[in-house]
Formats: structure tokens, sequence, C-alpha cells
């Protein structure tokens, strides 16, 4: 799907997963190449999402579409998930705002997508454990982040004052 939504090669978007050998890995890429291939180079978001993404991929990007709609937080997790958010950013690039990545994965393609959307991960701890363990690990900074917003006092609330002496 990367490679279809931002039309760049499928050995920038293909890694070894859980753990492919190298020829494994070339076998992956050399039928995945032939997939995009087959189909034409103008499609939609959505055509891409039905075509080359999985239940599980049109799932989030539901889930994700909805979540925004209803103006919440979207934990992002890893690289499959991150595919789901690039779907709706390229129809919808305000998604970002509700959008926190949580943990950039071992994927070798995770932070250039992170890079194609101007995005960072809170986390970078070679994780390849899947079921949304970057979520876990990076919800206390942001619940440590949300109160230090809110329960901070400013400098007037202090009494402090900002003048050098």
């Amino acid at each position: 799907m990367m490679s279809k939504l931002f039309d760049i090669p499928v050995t920038h978007c293909v890694g070894r997963g859980t753990g492919l050998n190298d020829h494994q890995l070339q076998n992956k890429i050399h039928i995945l190449t032939e997939a995009v291939e087959k189909y034409p180079s103008e499609m939609t978001e959505d055509e891409i999402a039905q075509t080359f993404g999985g239940l599980e991929i049109a799932q989030m990007i539901g889930a994700i579409e909805e979540a925004y709609h209803h103006n919440m937080l979207i934990m992002v997790d890893g690289f499959i998930a991150t595919v789901a958010v690039a779907t709706v950013w390229k129809k919808n690039p305000e998604i970002l705002n509700n959008c926190i990545f949580c943990h950039v994965s071992n994927e070798n393609a995770h932070p250039q997508l992170l890079g194609l959307m101007r995005e960072q991960a809170i986390l970078n701890l070679n994780l390849r454990l899947g079921e949304g363990t970057g979520c876990a690990l990076a919800y206390p900074i942001i619940q440590s982040a949300v109160n230090f917003l809110n329960e901070m006092s400013s400098f007037e609330d202090a009494h402090i004052s900002n003048k050098s002496s």
C-alpha cells in the first residue's frame, strides 16, 4: 500500500517482518512488485486499500476516520497502523492533528513513512512485538504530558517574575 500511496518502489517499502531470511525477502519483494505493477498507476486511496489492504487495515482505516469524526485522540503503533493512517492522511491531511505516533517499528520503511507525513514517533525501542505494545509504553508519557499541560501553574499563577534581576 505504501508503494502505491506514495509512488515509490516496493523495495523501499518492504522489510523482513518477523524474520524473513534473504531468499524469503527477495521472494516477497518479487511478488509484491508484480502485484503493484498489475494495477494502474492512478488509483484512489480507497481503491489502493481495497486492492492491497487486508481486512485488518480496512478496519483500522474505518476506526481512524470515525475517531477523527468524533475528535478523539488516535494512538498509532507500528508500521501497519501507520500505513492505515497514511491512507486516510492522503485524503484528509487534518487527520494528523488527532494522531500521536507511539512507536517507530524496526521495519526499515516505517521511519520513511513517518517522514513522508513529516511526523515522528514518541518512542524508538526496536520492538517487533505487535499487539499495540508501543501504545501501552507511550501511554504514561502521553498522560504525563496532558497532566503537565493541564495542571502546571503559569509564572503569574505561581507569583514568579519573569524579569531579570
